[in-house]
């Protein structure tokens, strides 16, 4: 293991010292750096089942660098207003994004679209959409489940409540039958 300490665009790292990456990334620890190689392994701090992993520091610095480069904007083609949004970039490559007719287009979302299609590709891309919308899909059956299900709790407590009421009402009948019952036979005896 090498004495030395990494430096990236995210800071100085030492060894066994230990990277957030971002939130919605494990924690990473540094376990070993080759000097000769410029190479960090890195190896997961929690229990994930994730490998150990060597990644040449220069190359991590390349793309945390070029990102910029890679997504910076030529032109903007509005080809169907308010539907079709063409994003030509530096490299000259063009990425389009539809707005679906059940949807509100958004230029930001657009933008942020193709930028997303430029960088995972357009099938990866795609495919972390619809797992997105398939979240959204299932919470929002749930909701409508948990909705249905109090509306049918709300209509069996009026429905009882209405019964307990005509059972009250029954009851009360049957009281002012026997009362005037026992009125009938009084006046009948006198």
């Amino acid at each position: 293991m090498c004495n030395t300490s990494v430096t990236t665009n995210w800071g100085t790292y030492d060894n066994w010292q230990t990277l957030n990456i971002s939130t919605s990334t494990p924690q990473i620890a540094i376990s070993d750096i080759d000097s000769a190689t410029n190479t960090i392994t890195l190896t997961p701090s929690n229990t994930l089942p994730l490998p150990n992993e060597k990644i040449n520091i220069n190359e991590l610095n390349n793309i945390c660098s070029n990102i910029d480069s890679v997504i910076t904007i030529k032109d903007i083609k509005i080809i169907v207003p308010n539907k079709v949004v063409e994003i030509t970039y530096k490299d000259n490559t063009k990425e389009k994004v539809v707005c679906d007719n059940e949807d509100n287009f958004s230029f930001d979302a657009a933008i942020a679209i193709c930028a997303l299609k430029k960088l995972m590709g357009n099938s990866k891309c795609n495919h972390y959409l619809k797992s997105g919308y398939k979240i959204i899909d299932d919470k929002e059956k749930l909701l409508l489940k948990e909705q249905e299900e109090k509306e049918i709790i709300a209509r069996k407590k009026e429905k009882a409540k209405l019964k307990k009421e005509k059972r009250r009402l029954r009851k009360r009948e049957e009281q002012i039958n026997i009362i005037a019952e026992a009125i009938k036979r009084s006046e009948s005896l006198k």
